[in-house]
Order: structure tokens, then C-alpha cells, then sequence
């Protein structure tokens, strides 16, 4: 069976800070139906962001980054016929 592709996207992203201390963050999101009913993936990404003056010539900069991803792929058949060739199917 199959169902109509459909794929969104949504960002949040929040920066402050003075000129001693600036921050920064991101939430990234990423879904996707696939074509196979009951097929999807999601993914979301965050992103963290620090920035301090210690001294006058020295600045320290640190970031995190992380990335979830959970997935299901439905099979057609016992086979998944996204993983072949047009050409192989029709063997």
C-alpha cells in the first residue's frame, strides 16, 4: 500500500547576550512520511552555543550539538522496493 510523500520542517533559534557573554540556541525539527504506508522518519537537531570575554585577549568559545533520529520503514511484499533499481523489481 501506499500513501501520499509528505515532509515539514520546523526551526526555533533564541540569541542574547551583552559584550562580555553572548549566547546562542537552535531547535531543529525534520519529519518525513514516506511513500510506503506506515513508513516515517523524524529527526531533531539542537544546537547550543556559548561565547565569554575572559580578558581582554583571550575569548572562550563553546558549543554542544546533538541530532535524535527515529525511523520506521514499512516493507511491500516481504521486500522493500526502495532499495532497488526500477529494473530489479521487474526480475
Amino acid at each position: 500500500m501506499l500513501q501520499q510523500m509528505f515532509k515539514q520542517q520546523h526551526s526555533f533559534s533564541a540569541t542574547g547576550g551583552n559584550e562580555i557573554n553572548q549566547f546562542s540556541t537552535g531547535l531543529y525539527y525534520i519529519g518525513n512520511r514516506g511513500y510506503n504506508k506506515g513508513s516515517r522518519d523524524e529527526s531533531v537537531n539542537i544546537n547550543l552555543r556559548d561565547q565569554a570575554k575572559v580578558f581582554k585577549w583571550l575569548t572562550a568559545d563553546i558549543g554542544v550539538t546533538a541530532n535524535l533520529s527515529a525511523g520506521k520503514s514499512k516493507l511491500l511484499g516481504g521486500m522493500d522496493y526502495t532499495y532497488y533499481m526500477p529494473y530489479e523489481v521487474l526480475r
